[in-house]
């Protein structure tokens, strides 16, 4: 799935940005970490992030990654 994503984005560059969250939710072996830096857990059901991990993640890395990608300088 990773592959065609990028093959879209690639494809896309005028309006599509790919924002790679595997360096923030992998540990270095490529495995899913399991909580938060706070001790949160990610998902408590394995698929969906639970609210501290979402408010987490929005606030510590991806609302900027966002804010940068769709920038009028550009990615």
């Amino acid at each position: 799935m990773n592959g065609i994503l990028r093959d879209v984005a690639e494809r896309s560059q005028g309006w599509v940005r790919l924002i790679d969250a595997t360096d923030q939710l992998c540990d270095a072996d490529g495995g899913a970490l399991t909580e938060t830096p706070d001790g949160d857990p990610l998902r408590q059901d394995g698929a969906h992030f639970d609210p501290p991990a979402a408010t987490w993640f929005w606030n510590q890395w991806l609302a900027g990654q966002v804010a940068a990608a769709y920038s009028t300088s550009g990615p």
